[in-house]
């Protein structure tokens, strides 16, 4: 497919499968961010297959490629985008009351750019050497294409994620896309400085430092054991388990992992993906999935037993176990992820602000959905300062 647009002649390569990819250039193109990989990416699709539609598309400028984007398509369900708002404005939710109803069973197919399952993924790659003009230009074509594809006698979605302000603006002018807020994406920068834990702990106040003992004396009677491939392959079941119970709790979720999804990953990565289990009186309470890439680390998936968590602070534990396990390894940044955005600063995370920006087709039934997105986005939430004032 060519598309022109003042001076600017595109090719775009769309496939639905990564076996129909020109792979070579795709990883080339993706470079180092390993969760765009192909093989990352054909675990993804694989297991999802029955829920969703994948659009793989390689972009041309002037004879070469310059871009590698793919969108993954869902079934959203407007109720959940209604019970979102509703958890975040309790004070003013009574006119959404009689949307529900409506809501119950339209689903809306949304095109998503990047990878549902991984908070960092944007979707979008660019090669270093093209220009911001040319990138804003690949955005407008590309948004163009997609959305007249995909488009079907009823309704579509198309929803960029994380992009940088200024593509989202210009999109929002030219193209008529509205701006999402999301809940922040969760960082933890580690000092060089803390060689061991307890010099992490040694910066905190002594209000915080106090908690954080609170924390290991209360969940002292954890066992905390890192699986084997063949081990998380034992109780894949349950981690699944644990993990929807975690996904099930939150007001926004676009879609859930499937099983023989770790076990996969941790074929994939080796000792690059930890699990780790945590147990009480030999039965497991909770479990942590982590990547590790270029001295970074990426929390993955969690699971936990809700119940257990009231009386033990298993998910706090976790969290003070992420960092122990970072500056052990001298790692330079915990990327957190979205949700528990609170309690994340309490042992030193910072939140940053993403974006996402969605087109909605114009349907009667559809109409007041626009209107309420600026609503959307994280639930409030203090930002919490744990270490000592400098």
């Amino acid at each position: 497919m060519e598309q022109n647009t003042s001076n600017q002649k595109i090719v775009i390569e769309c496939t639905s499968l990564i076996s129909e990819l020109n792979i070579e250039v795709w990883n080339r193109i993706v470079g180092q961010r390993f969760y765009a990989h192909s093989s990352h990416l054909k675990i993804i699709e694989e297991l999802n297959q029955a829920e969703m539609k994948f659009f793989y598309l390689l972009i041309q400028l002037e004879g070469e490629y310059c871009a590698a984007i793919y969108f993954q398509q869902i079934p959203f369900k407007v109720k959940n985008g209604l019970n979102n708002f509703k958890e975040k404005n309790k004070n003013q939710w009574s006119w959404v009351t009689p949307f529900l109803s409506i809501a119950n069973n339209i689903k809306l197919p949304l095109l998503k750019s990047g990878n549902i399952f991984f908070t960092e993924d944007n979707g979008v790659y660019f090669i270093d050497t093209i220009s911001e003009e040319k990138r804003i230009s690949v955005l407008e074509q590309v948004s163009d294409y997609i959305y007249s594809q995909c488009k079907n006698a009823h309704s579509i979605s198309l929803m960029w994620s994380n992009l940088i302000e200024n593509h989202g603006k210009i999109l929002h002018e030219d193209k008529g896309f509205q701006s999402l807020g999301t809940e922040p994406n969760m960082i933890f920068e580690l000092q060089p400085e803390w060689q061991i834990f307890e010099e992490y702990l040694s910066d905190f106040s002594s209000k915080y430092r106090q908690r954080a003992k609170r924390v290991f004396v209360q969940s002292q009677d954890l066992v905390i054991k890192e699986l084997k491939l063949e081990e998380v392959d034992a109780v894949e079941h349950q981690l699944v388990n644990l993990y929807r119970n975690v996904a099930q709790h939150a007001s926004f979720n676009l879609a859930f992992i499937s099983k023989g999804y770790f076990f996969r990953m941790k074929q994939l990565y080796g000792n690059d993906f930890v699990v780790k289990v945590y147990l009480l009186d030999y039965q497991i309470v909770g479990f942590t999935s982590s990547i590790y890439h270029n001295k970074q680390h990426y929390v993955h998936f969690i699971g936990l037993d809700y119940k257990v968590n009231i009386q033990v602070p298993v998910y706090h534990r976790m969290l003070f176990e992420y960092v122990r396990e970072s500056i052990n390894l001298r790692h330079t940044k915990i990327y957190l992820g979205r949700t528990a955005t609170e309690i994340k600063t309490t042992i030193g995370a910072v939140p940053i602000e993403m974006k996402n920006y969605l087109k909605i087709s114009k349907v009667w039934y559809l109409s007041w959905l626009p209107a309420m997105l600026g609503s959307f986005g994280a639930k409030p939430y203090i930002v919490r300062r744990p270490f000592k004032s400098t």
